[in-house]
């Protein structure tokens, strides 16, 4: 079957009404159910009946699916999703690629697949000299990946280091230059060179320099064209205006010729990919359109390429902790978004004054900055305390050292990942501890140190998630009412409004029903609670308002508080109330602010949610027949 049909799970429950509906109108395309999920299976699809039938919220989901596949064809008004291209493949393709010969120039190529460690004292630095000189300190086979941009000889003003060389001196320092890379690149590892031919000189830099590479026996891997949509360039060579004489061809873009070493394969562990599914479809299209760099006066070099450009270089042709060199540095662009990515560096320029500016790039606030945003970014949104952090690295207001408060996240995070419950309650209790010591200026209102708990309780219970069963805040389904404006209106619609309550933590259950075409997503709380760093009596009848609104529309849903002081007086008691439990992290009475968190009361936490998700939560039937009483 799965030859015969393309496959997409559905993450959505569709009605079975809605199933019958769609395999009776489109043939080549059927949705069944398989191992408790609904799977559409896909060969053709009329896609323009589908969209007549948008009205219905299941077929604007189908069509929300099918638009994520990229490759088809067309025929008849369908969408082809099988062997739409059988007709122009080439039949026995492998059997006369072997008779054409891949790569014929590289073959008897005198590379050698054993690697070398890269000396420690070269790592992540910035090194001012001649590249040809010092690239011979380092080992063979000892680098993943040579990216650089060599000056163009184009007669810009570079700081030592003259750009206006006749062509065979700027062409023979460059391969000498080149060699060395050639010999330090690992087995299976890549050269990457940004240029631009001097189009008035009639010099095809791009293509000497690929020519000298496959003469070497270097694997040509591609050629990347970087359109930089910059249009500010002449038309004409003087005497050819609308004529033939001597057209002055246009080029909005630069080049980056490809190269590997041995072996088109470039090895590394898995977890150090970090490309994302969208960025490498978009990457692997060859032309990349991406701005020229705009801060090149602020750092006083006349042809920088952008971070932009970096990026999809090393996502797409390196892993984490790879081996990055850049013989020509500059201002240490390489360098920087290798450093961000988690790359290891070393860039040569022969400019002191560039080499201090690339030190200073690389310790500056903004970078750092930026290594933070990207981290508390990339996170899952549950982790509310996370992106607290990071929108007030974004707000310009705090003067703070944000490296420390990261670095104190970055530890906490990466030690909630640990499985053992007693060791994720003392991380929590260390990080508690270590931002009170801090005094850090972020106010109440800013909910900084009241999103730690709510952070906590997800890396607490996210081992209860299935798929179906979600941790985390949400608004939490309540009641459900129909408001229509009169009897008329009434009969046509239901006029369906729902009620939700904010709730700081839940473990619940997403539910979607349709009605009059329209679709309601339902957060249903099996568990609700209510994160507070201290509760007074005003906040506890808030709270119990809240419970009762919650139980209303969830009878079997378990409502708790957990707050870190407990602040009311001793007469009042929330028994009364629907509040299931209040848990109080600092134990010794009321006002006790300056106690420590206990772990025995998380762990009492823990143990009742756990116990309730395993028990029954309606058990009238074997009650009655036991115990002559419904509620045991």
């Amino acid at each position: 079957m799965d030859k015969e049909y393309r496959k997409l799970i559905l993450e959505e429950k569709l009605l079975k009404s809605d199933i019958d509906f769609f395999n009776k109108n489109f043939q080549g395309a059927k949705i069944i159910e398989e191992n408790g999920k609904h799977i559409l299976l896909l060969r053709e699809i009329n896609i323009k009946k589908l969209k007549s039938f948008s009205t219905k919220p299941f077929t604007r989901y189908l069509l929300s699916k099918i638009n994520t596949i990229k490759s088809y064809g067309i025929k008849n008004g369908k969408l082809n999703f099988i062997d739409y291209n059988k007709d122009n493949k080439v039949k026995e393709k492998e059997k006369k690629s072997a008779k054409r010969g891949k790569f014929f120039y590289a073959k008897d190529h005198p590379f050698e697949k054993k690697t070398n460690p890269f000396p420690d004292e070269f790592k992540n630095k910035i090194v001012c000299a001649d590249s040809e000189e010092f690239l011979k300190k380092i080992p063979d086979n000892s680098v993943d990946l040579i990216f650089t941009s060599p000056p163009y000889n184009f007669g810009l003003e570079y700081k030592n280091n003259p750009d206006d060389y006749d062509w065979e001196s700027y062409f023979n320092k460059l391969f000498k230059i080149f060699d060395e890379c050639i010999r330090i690149l690992k087995y299976g590892g890549r050269i990457i060179i940004n240029i631009q031919p001097l189009f008035s000189d009639y010099i095809p830099t791009h293509h000497i320099i690929s020519n000298y590479f496959l003469n070497k026996k270097l694997i040509w891997k591609g050629e990347i064209l970087w359109e930089k949509n910059n249009y500010n360039c002449k038309y004409t060579a003087w005497g050819s205006w609308k004529s033939p004489s001597n057209p002055y061809l246009k080029y909005t873009w630069e080049f980056l010729e490809v190269f590997s070493k041995g072996e088109l394969k470039h090895k590394g562990k898995k977890e150090n990919i970090d490309i994302s599914a969208e960025e490498f479809k978009e990457y692997v299209i060859a032309k990349w359109s991406i701005a020229p760099e705009r801060k090149m006066k602020e750092f006083n070099h006349p042809a920088m390429f952008p971070e932009k450009l970096v990026e999809r270089v090393l996502k797409l042709f390196t892993y984490k902790h790879d081996i990055v060199v850049d013989p020509f540095n500059g201002v240490g662009s390489t360098c920087v978004v290798a450093k961000r990515l988690e790359r290891i560096y070393l860039g040569i320029d022969i400019s002191e004054e560039y080499c201090n500016i690339a030190e200073k790039r690389l310790n500056e606030t903004l970078f750092w900055r930026k290594i933070m945003e990207e981290f508390l970014k990339n996170l899952n949104d549950k982790c509310v305390h996370g992106k607290n952090l990071l929108t007030k690295i974004k707000h310009k207001k705090y003067k703070v050292d944000f490296n420390y408060f990261f670095n104190l996240y970055k530890d906490f995070y990466t030690e909630m990942q640990n499985n053992n419950l007693n060791q994720k309650i003392e991380s929590f209790i260390k990080y508690k501890e270590l931002i009170k010591k801090s005094k850090h200026p972020f106010s109440s209102q800013s909910k900084f140190e009241s999103t730690i708990l709510e952070e906590f309780l997800y890396h607490l219970f996210k081992e209860f998630e299935s798929e179906n069963i979600k941790v985390g805040n949400i608004k939490a389904y309540s009641s459900l009412y129909f408001s229509p404006k009169n009897l008329k209106e009434f009969k046509k619609k239901n006029f369906i409004k729902i009620n939700t309550k904010d709730q700081d933590f839940a473990i619940y259950k997403k539910v979607i029903f349709y009605d009059d075409n329209e679709t309601y997503e339902l957060f249903v709380p099996i568990i609700t609670i209510e994160c507070k760093t201290y509760i007074d009596k005003t906040m506890l009848e808030g709270s119990i308002a809240t419970a009762e609104k919650i139980k209303f529309g969830n009878p079997h849903c378990k409502f708790y508080i957990v707050t870190e002081t407990y602040e009311v007086d001793y007469k009042v008691d929330p028994a009364t109330s629907r509040i299931d439990n209040i848990f109080v992290l600092k134990k010794g009475g009321r006002n006790k602010r300056e106690n420590k968190i206990e772990k025995d009361v998380i762990v009492a936490l823990y143990n009742e949610v756990k116990q309730f998700l395993k028990s029954n939560w309606s058990n009238i039937k074997s009650n009655i027949e036991n115990y002559g009483i419904i509620f045991k």
